[in-house]
């Protein structure tokens, strides 16, 4: 398979770089952390200007036409640099309705998105989320509780996945606005410091104007299977910038009349870290290859990119923070703050056991294994 970018794919990766370094360093991002909002408005307004948003959107609709790997190369580096603002939710959202939604919602509501105007952010990520959607006339009420959904207080739109009547898993997606008459958000801050909250709807009414498909199951496990892409590339960036904040700290730190970093057993546990870190890079720009490939090939791979993601996370994020010593759990070191970022990750789409599962059943089917 090849693993090689284009030119513009390159371009993309390099200016989000670039920009994530001079306007989102650690300092400022400290400052946004602990502001009334959690994130950071001008920040979100120049990555508008650089074409984040319009990414994942369809060129006829005002977007990039971007798509896998374009949504893979932005959020591994927006988990770099533990940004703060809803980039890879929002892209998540815009690419399902890029390639989901009917004509009429996506002339509604995509120029807006591309501008970055209004953003839209999925609620289907927690494995509690449970939503009803049942049948009135016309149009749906939705009702039950979306938990822990991140960027909730800064969304305009929220992209809802809920079960039709006789359903026992989301067959159908709706675009509500926040200000909805029956949606109740509640305010709360995640483990990683993220701004989210959880979603109260009751009777919340979705017309055929908010529906992006209806009673197809395999179209939403799509949507959500972009999300545990576009999470599984942000736990890539934050990885590989641990693992190099986690080096230069080696080579300064003296200690028994050198640097640390001398140490062959240190310089053991860096390198078990960069081969799981390598075998995380190649399963999320396969998963991204095989994206809108064939279903079956596609759940496989999504599954064990979410295992090998959250294991890389764990052994990666307990490494770095060992070989910081007591440093590296304060709120002052920025290793701390990728930690806490990479416990979050662990939980957010599933775990890595409920994956497993998953991935188990489908590669050995139980009439195959009896």
């Amino acid at each position: 398979m090849n693993f090689d970018f284009t030119e513009e794919q390159t371009l993309l990766a390099d200016a989000l770089h670039r920009c994530l370094s001079e306007q989102a360093d650690f300092a400022t991002r400290k400052r946004t952390l602990h502001s009334d909002t959690g994130w950071s408005r001008a920040l979100w307004t120049v990555l508008a200007e650089l074409g984040v948003p319009a990414t994942m959107l369809a060129d006829t609709d005002g977007g990039l036409g971007g798509g896998a790997i374009e949504l893979a190369l932005i959020a591994r580096a927006t988990g770099a640099a533990l940004c703060l603002e809803p980039i890879g939710s929002s892209l998540v959202a815009n690419l399902t309705l890029a390639r989901l939604a009917p004509a009429g919602l996506r002339t509604r509501l995509a120029p807006s998105l591309a501008a970055g105007t209004r953003i839209a952010v999925p609620t289907f990520e927690s494995p509690y989320t449970v939503l009803q959607a049942t049948r009135h006339d016309a149009a749906y009420r939705l009702s039950g509780t979306a938990r822990v959904v991140y960027h909730a207080p800064c969304a305009d739109q929220f992209l809802l996945a809920a079960c039709t009547a006789g359903s026992t898993i989301a067959d159908t997606l709706f675009l509500i606005p926040a200000n909805a008459a029956g949606l109740l958000a509640v305010p709360c801050t995640s483990v990683d410091g993220q701004r989210a909250a959880d979603l109260h709807l009751t009777d919340v009414q979705a017309t055929t104007a908010d529906t992006l498909i209806s009673h197809d199951a395999a179209a939403v496990q799509w949507s959500v299977d972009v999300g545990i892409l576009a999470l599984a590339a942000e736990t890539l960036g934050s990885v590989e910038r641990s693992i190099a904040l986690t080096i230069d700290y080696l080579k300064t730190r003296n200690q028994f009349g050198g640097p640390i970093g001398r140490f062959q057993a240190l310089q053991h546990r860096v390198v078990g870290c960069l081969a799981k870190v390598e075998e995380l890079h190649t399963m999320v720009f396969v998963a991204a290859a095989r994206l809108d490939g064939e279903p079956m090939l596609r759940r496989t791979t999504i599954a064990a990119l979410k295992v090998i993601a959250c294991e890389t996370a764990q052994h990666v994020g307990e490494e770095v923070v060992q070989l910081h010593g007591g440093m590296g759990v304060t709120e002052e070191m920025e290793i701390s703050h990728h930690f806490r970022r990479l416990v979050a990750a662990g939980i957010r789409f599933g775990s890595r056991d409920q994956h497993l599962a998953a991935y188990t059943a489908l590669r050995f089917p139980p009439s195959q294994s009896a």
